[in-house]
């Protein structure tokens, strides 16, 4: 399989995996990575296998942790190596969610902050459905954006005769997303 180039010179090839095949390589800096996130900086410091054969004329390829669809990742690696001129105008939730999975995985949720906003916004112009909802509000949380985490929890209870209580949620377990909902609708309408 071809290497993607996200960083010309990179030191790694870093590969996604989906039911055990690679299904992307994508050549990255190891740099870029450990500015944004503790997890690769630990990851690639040398302590680690991962970080011992880091090479710009030889790059290693490294497997991401857990199944990651591969537009996904090439998302996050523009976020992080700053090639946001490259990125898509707008998201479908299932990929937005999917995005701040990932980075909350590696913890580099910042690196997702700089345009978060663009997508969101686009968002508001659909109609997300009960499941579009619920991963626009659990995205919006884990990036804490409290603006639009009370737009979509204030939206998601107006237009929804569904109960949130059933509601199965992917990165946030579901008490503490109720009791944040509870309590931004008690600030909004209070």
């Amino acid at each position: 399989m071809d290497v993607e180039v996200i960083y010309p010179g990179g030191d790694l090839v870093l590969c996604s995996k989906r039911t055990g095949t690679v299904q992307g390589r994508f050549l990255v800096s190891s740099t870029f990575l450990g500015n944004v996130s503790p997890v690769f900086r630990a990851m690639f410091s040398g302590r680690y296998a991962e970080g011992q054969a880091l090479s710009s004329i030889t790059p290693p390829d490294i497997n991401l942790v857990g199944p990651s669809n591969t537009n996904t990742v090439r998302i996050l690696l523009k976020l992080v190596h700053l090639s946001h001129k490259d990125l898509p105008r707008s998201l479908d939730v299932e990929t937005l969610l999917d995005l701040v999975g990932i980075a909350n995985q590696y913890d580099c949720i910042s690196a997702i902050r700089p345009v978060h906003k663009m997508w969101m916004f686009r968002a508001r112009q659909t109609e997300p459905g009960y499941f579009g909802f619920l991963g626009l509000i659990e995205t919006a949380f884990v990036l804490s954006d409290r603006e639009d985490f009370r737009h979509w929890t204030g939206t998601f209870v107006m237009q929804n005769d569904e109960r949130f209580t059933d509601a199965q949620l992917v990165h946030v377990p579901s008490d503490t997303m109720r009791r944040s909902i509870t309590g931004n609708l008690s600030t909004t309408l209070g």
